[in-house]
């Protein structure tokens, strides 16, 4: 009986997830490897609340020092996170808004752009030709709503502040 029933599981399974859906679904370990992250940055944010009773184990000369070990700890932990938060968007449409690129082939207003290395499709006010500079100024869906780039436009990498790890070329 057992057999019957994973007989039919499995073809009731590999009859509704078409190969398509089936390339982008991730494998039985996903999950799992998921949730442990989750639960370690859990455990990190409450670090000082689980060193708690090292204070009343052990002698107060030891414990106090642990303690303020892990309360250093969890302050660079919490520092990190609020500085990864403050971070600007880097991906989706917010991400993509202020790139530039150029374009690869051009159908009157109806483009194909080369942005970061990637083939996008993309629509213009006016028409385009071939190779010219493009900034993007809207994403609808997947396609990318781009105006022309002059050259006394500064686009939108020269007008970012330096990080401390980007150079001045020639610097």
């Amino acid at each position: 009986m057992r057999a019957g029933k994973s007989a039919r599981t499995s073809s009731s399974r590999s009859t509704a997830i078409s190969p398509v859906s089936e390339a982008h679904q991730p494998g039985p370990q996903f999950g799992k490897r998921c949730g442990r992250a989750k639960t370690m940055c859990h455990i990190a944010l409450l670090l000082p609340l689980l060193a708690l009773p090292v204070l009343w184990i052990w002698p107060l000369a030891v414990s106090v020092p642990v303690y303020a070990v892990v309360a250093i700890v969890a302050a660079l932990v919490y520092w990190y996170a609020i500085l990864a938060m403050r971070r600007p968007v880097e991906t989706g449409a917010e991400g993509m808004t202020g790139a530039t690129g150029e374009v690869v082939e051009s159908h009157g207003t109806s483009l194909i752009l080369r942005i970061g290395g990637e083939i996008w499709s993309g629509r213009s006010a006016t028409a385009l030709c071939k190779g010219e500079r493009v900034e993007v100024i809207a994403v609808e869906r997947l396609v990318l709503m781009v105006r022309r780039l002059d050259a006394t436009t500064p686009s939108s990498s020269d007008t970012q502040p330096l990080s401390p790890g980007r150079r001045v070329a020639g610097a």
